[in-house]
């Protein structure tokens, strides 16, 4: 089913008197801090690219015009302070307590206790037996 995001807008605005929040996902706090502060901040990891990609590849977006979007600030003005400030009285830390965590290096998942070690075991247990018997034998996990 072709999808047209302005056809989708129009169609919206029309029968449902449904407004734009400004941005993808600007409804709601969180997620709008989620992904416009603590993913690219922290991770490098800008949301817009996979959706800016999509839009490309529908032809309904030119890549110089993703490219100039990209350019532009995640954060209009003060909005990211007043943002943060929130988030944090949520999260009952202080926003010295935030700045202090993403200033801290990334952790792998490896860093963290996991079974991943017991799977990795019980993977290659499960191979032997295996060719050991000549059949597959069914997932345990």
């Amino acid at each position: 089913m072709p999808y047209i995001r302005e056809d989708a807008i129009h169609e919206l605005e029309t029968t449902c008197d449904w407004r734009s929040y400004g941005r993808k996902h600007g409804e709601s706090l969180f997620t709008r801090f989620f992904q416009n502060y603590y993913l690219p901040e922290k991770f490098g990891y800008d949301k817009r690219r996979a959706h800016f990609s999509s839009m490309i590849n529908s032809g309904q977006l030119t890549r110089e015009e993703a490219i100039q979007q990209l350019l532009e600030p995640l954060y209009e003005g003060h909005s990211l302070e007043v943002d943060k400030s929130y988030f944090c009285k949520k999260l009952d830390i202080t926003v010295e307590e935030l700045d202090r965590l993403m200033a801290e290096p990334n952790g792998h998942y490896t860093d963290f206790p996991s079974w991943d070690g017991r799977y990795q075991r019980m993977k290659r247990f499960q191979n032997k037996l295996e060719g050991l018997i000549g059949r597959r034998i069914g997932s345990y996990s």
